[in-house]
């Protein structure tokens, strides 16, 4: 699906905006981290001849994530790096707690290419930057984490207060890793970005700097 370009400038109106995926614990006293965790990615791909559906993430993450009907490594890094530990070491009733009680989103909340790897425009950025922090003000989450350099980049460029560390470096296998207060006009929260879940990732050192993220903001030190 490309783009319409009207007077030299993409009109997004155009795109099917992809929703959040929002689990069902997430605002619940229920949620097992006592808290309203945000994972954010940074944009969606489709190669296939039909539209993309607003409800593409939803459906992607209920097949992959909540019922495991097939295995794709990206949804199975997330609930690794989440809950602390492998798949095979989870039951099918941690499982869906675990995604029950998230929330993912894309910062570009649109398919941006039809292939992995491809980064999205900065005009495309721009507009995530302002569909992110819609959602973000939306959902109003206690704590957040960037799964990539980029969306990391993009935070530290648009946000208010991004460039203050809430804490020191968190140890070495966090790779540089900080927590950091991201925040819009209406809403703040402690976040943390990890590496992008793809190849080369490991979800033994990326669960640190999320388990500290989420012990940070369960200790009571919120914005």
């Amino acid at each position: 699906m490309e783009l319409r370009k009207v007077a030299n400038k993409v009109d997004f109106s155009s795109k099917t905006q992809i929703e959040p995926w929002k689990g069902d614990l997430f605002e619940s006293p229920d949620n097992i981290f006592g808290l309203k965790l945000m994972f954010v990615g940074l944009s969606a791909y489709w190669s296939h001849d039909s539209e993309v559906d607003a409800q593409h993430l939803i459906e992607d993450t209920k097949k992959f994530g909540v019922e495991r009907r097939e295995r794709n490594a990206f949804w199975t890094r997330i609930q690794q790096v989440g809950l602390g530990k492998p798949v095979e070491d989870t039951c099918d009733d941690e499982r869906k707690q675990f995604w029950h009680s998230i929330a993912l989103v894309n910062y570009v909340p649109a398919v941006v290419a039809d292939a992995a790897r491809k980064d999205p425009t900065s005009e495309e950025l721009e507009w995530g930057w302002r569909c992110f922090k819609d959602t973000f003000e939306t959902l109003r989450p206690d704590c957040v984490v960037g799964l990539g350099w980029l969306v990391h980049s993009e935070w530290k460029k648009r946000s208010k207060d991004y460039n203050i560390r809430q804490t020191n470096l968190i140890g070495k296998e966090g790779k540089g890793s900080h927590i950091r207060k991201l925040s819009t006009d209406d809403h703040s929260a402690q976040a943390v970005h990890i590496r992008h879940p793809s190849g080369g990732f490991s979800s033994d050192t990326w669960r640190i700097p999320v388990e500290a993220l989420r012990l940070h903001t369960r200790a009571g030190e919120r914005l």
